[in-house]
């Protein structure tokens, strides 16, 4: 990406005997006083080694994820075949022939191991970063009082006690995630998995996963494998010392810890019953979920004009818990306009959702229901771990790059008392 700066010009003249002279007398006058000063320098701060430390185990993680990858599509990565299908694969998404490019379950995994990858980790760090800022924090608590039932299937997984058996996790113990992805597919659970192993990771607390994907695409094959590599203990290379292959675990501890549902469905011709379902699927109770539309919505504006996509989103709105996060997430700038009219008059994704969302709610509620933005960006950068851009520093068979989006943040809440 960015070349290496340029080194500053050296000055071509000779200094003079009395120069050299002065200058190392000056030299030799800084040096003891930073002799003297050196004694009151404290010692490294502890954050900035923590720091470092935060780093390494992100990027120890990242590389984690990559492996999901690259183990459970070892085969369509070697295949002779690889080349001819990604290529076409390509030219479909530049002619944003988007049924072409995913109607064959075969060019889908060649797809999931091309670009799914990259974007896994970057919704994963987006998770990762709306957790820290607490906006999920109502969803996760609220989750974790509806799970009884989940407690009951869960008596024994990987949580060792002091006597080295296998103790079981207690319901208070945990907590759950529920999330609908609109136009979901490989990134995306992937995606969730690595988070919800970070945090199980960074909070010492077990966070169990409830994910349902709806996709017109038939990604039921390639999410079936993804799901079973993420509760895996993961393949041992041929040469693993002991040591490697006992530290091995999977990235989610239990296979009942992390459940993921996917419908082969148009989204645009879900009733509310159905989209309903969906929400409910696998919760008695009307506890507040996270949506996801990643790089999703404006394909759906592309393809369907305007009013199908706003129909559908005034539906999401009246049949979401209150309190549900909507999380959108798609390509910057002009690659996310539509045109609207018979002139194609050009207009901004962001503009629009915010015209369905903000606008319409707030002068005429759904179902008693409004939206609040809590976030929005108009570009971010998500960066691989290397310095050359290039995922150098990432062990994966094919380069992958750096990736930018936008990325727009919506909570659901009650409709003010009139």
């Amino acid at each position: 990406m960015g070349g290496a700066g340029r080194r500053g010009l050296q000055n071509p003249s000779k200094p003079s005997y009395l120069d050299t002279k002065a200058t190392k007398a000056n030299n030799d006058k800084k040096k003891k006083q930073q002799q003297l000063k050196k004694k009151d320098v404290p010692k490294a701060d502890v954050s900035d080694v923590d720091e470092n430390d935060d780093a390494d185990k992100r990027r120890h993680h990242q590389q984690l994820t990559l492996n999901i990858f690259r183990d459970t599509f070892a085969s369509v990565l070697a295949a002779d075949s690889f080349s001819t299908t990604l290529q076409t694969i390509k030219q479909a998404l530049f002619e944003r022939n988007f049924s072409k490019a995913f109607e064959d379950p075969e060019a889908l995994a060649v797809y999931a191991t091309r670009w799914s990858p990259t974007r896994a980790l970057c919704y994963a760090s987006i998770l990762r970063t709306i957790h820290m800022q607490k906006h999920l924090q109502g969803i996760l608590s609220s989750s974790s009082t509806g799970i009884d039932s989940l407690s009951k299937s869960i008596e024994t997984v990987n949580c060792s006690g002091d006597d080295g058996t296998t103790a079981p996790i207690q319901p208070d113990h945990y907590v759950q995630l529920k999330a609908l992805c609109i136009g979901g597919g490989a990134a995306e659970i992937v995606a969730f998995g690595s988070f919800l192993s970070q945090v199980q990771n960074d909070t010492a607390k077990n966070i169990a996963g409830n994910i349902t994907l709806v996709d017109s695409a038939p990604w039921d094959t390639v999410i079936s494998q993804l799901q079973t590599s993420l509760t895996a203990i993961p393949p041992h290379q041929k040469y693993a010392s002991q040591s490697v292959k006992d530290a091995s675990k999977p990235m989610i501890s239990s296979p009942q810890l992390f459940s993921a549902y996917f419908a082969q469905q148009d989204v645009l011709s879900l009733s509310k019953t159905e989209l309903l379902s969906h929400i409910t699927s696998s919760s008695s109770t009307q506890n507040p979920i996270l949506v996801t539309l990643l790089f999703t919505l404006n394909e759906l504006f592309t393809a369907a004009g305007i009013l199908k996509p706003t129909k559908f989103l005034l539906d999401l709105t009246s049949v979401l818990p209150i309190g549900s996060l909507l999380l959108v997430v798609d390509s910057p700038g002009s690659y996310s306009e539509t045109g609207v009219g018979e002139k194609k008059k050009k207009y901004p994704m962001q503009w629009l959702l915010d015209k369905v969302l903000l606008d319409t709610t707030a002068n005429d509620p759904v179902e008693g229901r409004t939206w609040t933005k809590l976030e929005s960006h108009d570009s971010l950068w998500f960066r691989l771990p290397a310095a050359d851009g290039g995922g150098g520093n990432m062990d994966y068979p094919i380069p992958l790059e750096n990736m930018r989006y936008q990325m727009h943040l919506y909570r659901v809440d009650a409709a003010p008392a009139v």
